[in-house]
């Protein structure tokens, strides 16, 4: 009886790391490329336009598919009070800041600066995620990695020829960018854990609400709508298409890994896949860091990688999406209490299957 519960344990744990490695790889990739293929764009048409057509590309792919029965959407009922659609929207003006602010970034410096900033925002995440979501204060080996990312990022600051020339005038957009998107990270967390839908109801959600705001601002800052820039070369034609269907891509992707992972893990992730875009831009462009920007764009991303998520503190009172206090512990209990209720049995039953003996025990009751 007792191995039998031990295999069936075995493959849930095995089944939960497939389904977490396979969200990051697929969320790595399409974060990795997502970044060049908009720095090649916004070379040739205004950024916000480049916006519109990516969130209309998605949410009509998304509705194509669910019309295909490919994919499950929720119903809304009365959208203008359901949480759903009032909690997505909430979001999807963060998202908007987000994507504009790193389309401008891109636009007015080079692809090493924004991924410098990108590799920053765990020190804001980290402060939000003991402050609103219930975490611990990080490790000390937290507490260094985040040392090197600031290290890194002032690194490269003072090697930086734009700021050099410009000032601080040259990082605006990615100032709003690093602020816009660790908030973003925070809200998108409390989304997934405190409002469940269907991955393609986030997926539609986020998009097609933030279609007419996108549209909106980009008009409203003069920016030009034309494709004509891009039809001179087949080459840009295919690479607006490769945007859209990897924007459709990392918007699933994001949404699937972000609900497997906290906040800041989820960041993190966010950074160091930038390992791929680093290489993809050292070979496509001359206009990147220097050496030294690039080693400390390496420090930023070595500091991303050596982070490490602090635990939930029970007890704590959290922040839910609709602005509420709740203890971590309720928080739990409510959200899942069969999953709560399988847990305490999981480690019952870990505790009784091993005596002490094993070098293996107390890391397999950690894992429950």
């Amino acid at each position: 009886m007792r191995k039998a519960e031990t295999t069936t344990m075995a493959a849930v744990t095995v089944t939960q790391y497939s389904s977490t490695l396979l969200s990051i790889l697929s969320y790595s990739f399409c974060s990795g490329t997502m970044l060049i293929l908009n720095k090649v764009l916004t070379l040739h048409i205004s950024p916000g336009f480049i916006g519109v057509l990516q969130f209309a590309a998605t949410s009509c792919i998304v509705l194509t598919l669910s019309a295909c029965s490919l994919i499950k959407l929720d119903s809304f009922a009365n959208p203008t009070t359901n949480p759903l659609t009032i909690g997505y929207f909430k979001y999807s003006i963060l998202f908007l800041i987000g994507v504009y602010s790193n389309m401008k970034a891109l636009e007015a410096s080079n692809v090493d600066t924004v991924i410098v900033f990108r590799s920053s925002t765990p020190l804001l995440v980290c402060a939000l995620d003991t402050m609103l979501m219930g975490r611990a204060y990080p490790e000390p080996r937290s507490m260094l990695a985040m040392a090197l990312m600031a290290v890194g990022a002032l690194s490269y600051v003072a090697s930086d020829a734009a700021f050099a020339l410009n000032g601080l005038s040259a990082y605006f957009w990615v100032t709003v960018y690093f602020f816009a998107i660790s908030v973003e990270m925070i809200f998108g967390k409390m989304l997934t854990r405190d409002l469940k839908c269907e991955l393609g109801t986030s997926v539609l959600l986020t998009n097609i609400i933030t279609l007419p705001f996108m549209a909106t601002l980009s008009r409203a800052t003069g920016e030009e709508w034309s494709l004509a820039p891009l039809q001179e070369n087949p080459t840009y034609m295919v690479t607006l298409f490769l945007s859209c269907v990897v924007g459709t891509g990392i918007g699933f992707s994001a949404w699937w890994c972000r609900s497997l992972l906290s906040s800041t893990s989820f960041t993190v992730v966010g950074i160091v896949n930038k390992v791929l875009t680093v290489l993809i831009n050292i070979m496509l462009w001359d206009k990147h860091a220097s050496a030294w920007g690039t080693c400390s764009l390496v420090m930023c991303l070595a500091g991303g990688a050596m982070y490490r998520q602090a635990p939930l503190v029970e007890g704590k009172n959290i922040t839910t999406v609709d602005n509420t206090a709740i203890s971590t512990t309720v928080m739990k209990e409510a959200a899942d209490p069969a999953r709560a209720k399988q847990d305490r049995e999981e480690g019952e039953m870990l505790l009784q299957n091993y005596d002490g003996s094993d070098g293996n025990a107390c890391n397999a009751v950690k894992t429950v």
